[in-house]
This record gives C-alpha cells, sequence and structure tokens, in this order.
C-alpha cells in the first residue's frame, strides 16, 4: 500500500462526540482518501473512544493509538513519530475541517520544505457561552489583522488547532515540549522560527470550532498561558516573547488596563470571588443579548487572569507591576530579575566559556583593529558577539572580511538607544556563563579572554570585574584618553567610598550572565547615548554590590584604550559623567538607600572642595562646570521614576544625548 502524503494529527480526551464529526469532516474532503491518513491519539480517554474508532469505518486510512494521559504535547508526539506523510496537519478534536481542508494546506506548501501554514478555527454558527464567543471574535480579529498586512503571521499565531508543518522540521526541533499543558505549540514555533521557517496564514484552510468549555477551565487556561508565557521567555531566552508579553498591555483598552492594575495592585482582592461577580456579569449580559458587554467583560476578566498567571509566575504582584509600568524593552530584564536566584552563585570549577560583547557605533576602522586584536587568541567554546547602533551597514561587511570560523562571531542589530541598551542586547544574545566587554576603540591583550575566563574560577563571591585601562600613546598637551589604573582585590561597598574613579571602567569589564539577569540588565537610562550620559557600568557595580556580591580588579587582563578626546572637551565630557554620578546615587536614595546618600554628599563635598580651593589660590576654578552639572542633572533626575525592585529608572524614553 502506498504511504499518504499528508498526515492529520488529532489528540483526544473525552470528546467522541466531537471527535466522531472531525472524522466525518475528513471523509468527506475533496481531495482523494488514498492522499492522507488520520493519526488519532488517545490521552487517557475514558469515553470509549478508541473502541469506537476501531469499530468505525472511513474511506481513509486510520491509525489509532493509545497512551496514558500524558497532555496534548505528548499526544502529538506520539501521532508525529507513527505518521507515515511527510506533511503533518495537526487537528484538534473539536475542529471541523471544511471540504478543501486538506487541499488547501498542501497547495500552500507547494515547492516549499520551509513553510507553517496557519489556518483558521472559524465560530461555530450557534455558541455554547459568551466566554467561547469572545474566543472565536478574538481569534477573527487576529486574522483580518494578518490577512490586511497590520501583523505578520508569526510563532504567536501557530494554534496547534488548524496548522501544518512538514514532519522532519518537527523532529529536526525536538518536537512538543511535554512539560506543558498549555502552550505547547507555540513554545515549539519558538524553535521551529530558529531553523528558518516562514509563518503564512491561509484564510481556505479552514475548520470550524465547536468548542465547549466551563468558565472556570477558560480562566483556568487565560492563567496557564500567562505562566506560560514568562515562563518560556525566560527559559528559552525569547527576548522578543517577553517584550511583546508587556507591549500588548499597553494595547488592551483603557478599562482592560484599569482593572489588571487595581487586580495585581489591590492585597485583598481575592480571585474566587472576582471568578464568581465576573461569571454573573458576563452570563447576564450574554442572555439579555448585550453582546458587545458581555464580550467587553470577557476581555478584562482574561486579561486579569492572564497577568494574575504571569505575577505568580515572577513571584509577585510587584513583579507584575513592574512589567506593566516599565518600557516593553526592559520586559527581559525584569524578568530576569525576578526569576534568576539571588543566592551567592557557585564556584566555576574550571574556567568557563565567555561571550565577549563589543558594542559600536559608526568607528568601523576602530572596530575592525579591536576584532582583529580580540580574535588573535581567542579559545575554543568562547564566542564574540558585536552589536551593531551604526547608521549603515559597514560593521556587517567588516564581520564577512573576518577570518573567523562560522557561528564564532555574531552579529547583532541593535535599535534601541545608548550604550546599556546595546550591552542589554548583546547580553540577551550570549549563550556563555561569563560576559566579558570592552569598547570599540580598545585593543585587548594576547591573552586577555583567557585572562577573563581564569579570573572567574578563584574563590569568592564575585559576580563582575574590572580590568585595567591602559592608555595609547597620544600628545597631552593636544587632549586625553580616559584611563583606569587599579590595586587587585575583591572589593565590596567599601570599594565606592574611595572615590567614583575607583570602581571601574566599562571599556574591560566582566559579569557573570547569572548576575546580569539576578540585578536586571544594565540601568538603560545611564550611559553614552543617553541624557544621563554616564555611570552605567559604576550602577551595575554598586547594585552588585548592595545585593551582598563582591566586585573583582584583576590586574592580568589590560586593554589598551585608543579613545582620543581632543583638549577642549575635557570639562564637557566630566560635567556629563558627573551628572550621571548624582543621577545614580540619587536614584538608590530614593531606593532608602542610606550608604548611597553618604556617597552623593561625598562626591559634592568634593567637588565644592576643589572649586573653593581653586578660587582661594586666585586659579581658574576648572571643577565648577562639573558642580553645576552634579547638583543640576542629580536634581533633574528625582522627576524621573524609578523601579525599586530592580532599582532602575523606570522610564527609557528619556532621549539621545545631544
Amino acid at each position: 500500500m502506498r504511504a499518504p502524503l499528508y498526515s492529520v494529527v488529532i489528540p483526544t480526551y473525552n470528546r467522541l462526540e466531537s471527535l466522531l464529526k472531525v472524522m466525518y469532516g475528513l471523509a468527506t474532503q475533496s481531495c482523494s482518501s488514498a492522499l492522507f491518513e488520520a493519526v488519532v491519539v488517545s490521552d487517557g480517554s475514558t469515553d470509549g473512544t478508541v473502541a469506537r474508532l476501531q469499530s468505525a469505518t472511513f474511506p481513509f486510512r486510520v491509525i489509532v493509538l493509545e497512551q496514558a494521559n500524558a497532555g496534548p504535547a505528548a499526544a502529538r508526539n506520539l501521532g508525529v513519530a507513527k505518521a507515515k506523510g511527510s506533511l503533518i496537519i495537526f487537528l484538534d478534536d473539536d475542529v471541523v475541517p471544511a471540504a478543501d481542508f486538506i487541499l488547501e494546506h498542501a497547495r500552500s506548501h507547494h515547492d516549499r520544505t520551509d513553510t507553517v501554514v496557519i489556518g483558521p478555527m472559524l465560530p461555530a454558527p450557534d455558541p455554547t457561552s459568551p466566554w467561547v464567543d469572545w474566543e472565536t471574535a478574538i481569534l477573527e480579529k487576529q486574522y483580518r489583522h494578518v490577512e490586511s498586512g497590520v501583523w505578520d503571521a508569526t510563532a504567536r499565531q501557530f494554534f496547534t488547532g488548524n496548522a501544518s508543518v512538514q514532519r522532519r522540521r518537527v523532529l529536526a526541533a525536538g518536537g512538543f515540549d511535554t512539560s506543558l499543558r498549555r502552550s505547547e505549540d507555540v513554545e515549539l514555533a519558538f524553535r521551529l522560527q530558529k531553523l528558518g521557517v516562514r509563518f503564512v496564514f491561509n484564510r481556505r484552510a479552514a475548520g470550524t470550532h465547536i468548542a465547549e468549555r466551563s468558565f472556570e477551565s477558560w480562566l483556568k487556561s487565560a492563567y496557564q498561558y500567562g505562566r506560560n508565557d514568562i515562563a518560556i521567555g525566560y527559559r528559552r531566552k525569547r527576548r522578543d516573547l517577553l517584550e511583546s508579553v508587556a507591549a500588548e498591555f499597553h494595547q488592551r483598552h483603557a478599562l482592560t488596563r484599569l482593572l489588571v492594575w487595581a487586580g495585581l495592585k489591590s492585597r485583598w482582592v481575592r480571585r474566587s470571588a472576582v471568578s464568581r461577580m465576573s461569571r454573573l456579569v458576563i452570563g447576564a449580559a450574554f442572555k439579555l443579548r448585550l453582546r458587545g458587554l458581555a464580550r467587553y467583560a470577557c476581555s478584562g476578566v482574561f486579561n486579569l487572569f492572564y497577568w494574575f498567571g504571569i505575577s505568580d509566575e515572577l513571584g509577585s504582584a510587584d513583579a507584575g507591576l513592574s512589567l506593566i509600568r516599565s518600557d516593553p524593552s526592559a520586559a527581559p530584564a525584569i524578568v530576569g530579575h525576578a526569576l534568576a536566584s539571588r543566592a551567592a552563585p557557585p564556584t566555576f570549577q574550571s574556567p568557563p566559556d565567555v561571550s565577549v560583547v563589543v558594542c559600536t557605533r559608526d568607528r568601523p576602522e576602530s572596530l575592525k583593529n579591536a576584532l582583529a586584536s580580540i580574535l588573535l587568541h581567542f579559545p575554543e567554546g568562547s564566542e564574540l558577539i558585536v552589536v551593531d547602533q551604526g547608521r549603515d551597514d559597514s560593521v556587517s561587511s567588516i564581520i564577512e572580511d573576518l577570518a573567523a570560523p562560522e557561528g564564532l562571531v555574531r552579529y547583532v542589530r541593535c535599535r534601541r538607544l545608548g550604550l546599556s541598551g546595546a550591552r542589554n542586547d548583546g547580553a540577551s544574545h550570549a549563550a556563555n556563563p561569563v560576559l566579558v566587554f570592552t569598547d570599540d576603540d580598545c585593543i585587548v591583550g594576547p591573552d586577555w579572554v583567557n585572562a577573563w575566563k581564569g579570573a572567574f574560577t578563584a574563590p569568592g563571591t564575585a559576580v563582575m570585574g574590572f580590568g585595567e585601562v591602559a592608555t595609547a600613546q597620544h600628545d597631552p598637551a593636544q587632549g586625553f584618553i580616559p584611563g583606569f589604573e587599579l590595586v587587585p582585590g575583591l572589593y565590596g561597598p567599601e570599594l565606592f567610598k574611595k572615590g567614583i574613579g575607583a570602581v571601574g571602567m566599562g571599556a574591560n569589564m566582566a559579569v557573570r550572565r547569572d548576575a546580569w539577569e539576578a540585578l536586571g540588565g544594565f540601568d538603560e537610562s545611564l550611559g553614552s547615548g543617553r541624557k544621563l550620559a554616564a555611570a552605567e557600568d559604576t550602577d551595575f557595580a554598586f547594585r552588585a554590590v548592595r545585593a551582598g556580591y563582591l566586585v573583582m580588579h584583576t590586574g592580568a587582563t589590560p586593554v589598551v584604550h585608543h579613545g582620543f578626546r581632543p583638549k577642549g572637551e575635557a570639562s564637557r565630557l566630566v560635567a556629563g559623567y558627573m551628572g550621571g554620578i548624582a543621577a545614580m546615587y540619587l536614584k538608590h536614595a530614593r531606593c532608602g538607600d542610606g550608604f548611597a546618600v553618604e556617597l552623593f554628599l561625598r562626591e559634592g563635598a568634593g567637588l565644592f572642595r576643589n572649586v573653593l580651593l581653586r578660587l582661594a589660590s586666585r586659579q581658574r576654578p576648572l571643577g565648577a562646570r562639573s558642580l553645576a552639572a552634579y547638583l543640576r542633572v542629580g536634581m533633574a533626575s528625582m522627576r524621573l521614576p524609578i523601579d525599586t525592585r530592580l532599582r532602575v529608572f523606570a522610564s527609557l524614553r528619556i532621549g539621545t544625548a545631544s
């Protein structure tokens, strides 16, 4: 018997009545029944599903499989494993296929092996409940947006109630994650996306969704979707998923946003009471034929329980509120901070692999030299990530010209503002446990990467380190190059009492990735490219020591800085730096940190004293501009909102530096 071209995989659990409607829908397909088979997997059904199917006769081949209840992910994996067709069409046991269903799925894959086809699940003529009515209306809205080009078809729309993909692609991606009982289809879709597939929508590959579910199971699904979106985004390092979770909240109706905010904010809210009350309101509106009101109420309560799930996965309602308040681009840092352990990290037993991150903006020639010095002695297992914020494609051309093995150098295009945003972008793409940063105008020593690897195997709880930054030869009469000298050792809060210049310089810095996540990443309102144009590296070190960690200074990893600044820029650059320092300390002071208050006053007093001493000796008060910036920028930063949990500025829309 000739093997079928297409395998329709249907997991089922105690839905015999609707399953039979699905099977009869397959029996009336417009294509030849010899072209396809149905693989039905009973996931521990107790309603006689297996016996009924085995006794029935269908015009197409039917494979009936049975397993102990393990969830739809495990059932689909078993179905795919036993399928004979090269194209897998996933269909739910309550989605009745239209006559051209298989033909249209097959047509969308014609001559393409890199396609995932999404078909619509159309509403039944008479909805069984207002929440099912709302659900089908939301799906139809998504379909219209995809068809009109408002949205692209993406992994987020991959629902295995009606979708198709090449069998070998599913196997290459590793199949469905059986630990998930919800969102297992979207999670697989993100892995398929990594394999280079494209998602398309075909309205004609339709099925009618005869959904029946209780109000309680509907709310439970909303809650579980929230938990799973966070878990999948964090575990699979799907920055885009986490950002979309936060961004989509701001696209909701104002009343829905208000309901979610109030539900997370109010400690007295009992979820069971909310469930009972909302069911009464929705049911009453539906019976009174106030369909629009019922749908609005469904949207509100679904989103509320979705965010209950998010907050529970993050560990607190405060974490959920942080996600709501902040810019979507901060979502990965917020989630990482909430989920990563704050305990002292384990010591590496052997030198860890590192991810070197170089951020660049419109300096192709200096970047070329920097990359060449890094790759000169680059250890196996390490990776180089180049984050490009430039205005042209010169960096991608430089990387293409590098004589580096494939996959060793990764290019990341960054559209976010500021150096901190670029560093966070690079860190979020990193695969290794230690992140090492340098600038695009630095030349590293021949054993620089290996030296950083060895530094993190030393005893102690240091989660970040700074190395020496030497300055290239230059004429001091013409200008200057910033550098950093150090005394090797492990430091806690006492490091900051030595003065801000004693902390470290981001041009030669390393951070454990687990600490970067736990501390919420670099504060993207600080650093070059932002109006608070400095102190992002110092701020991260301060948050580390205030969390109980130590900061390492090592002399084994020097770099040479070639970033020459003309003499006339010195006063402006130092003033900008001191303004960033003031904003940083006052931010921590507003979080209730008395040590930050002490340091703010100490730095300000030092600046004031220097100005007075120069005036007393009838010299030009060179520090006056820095003192003015320290006070002016510091006071201006008090108006910016902050996230006290992460100790970062909550607003990422401060603008670029002039």
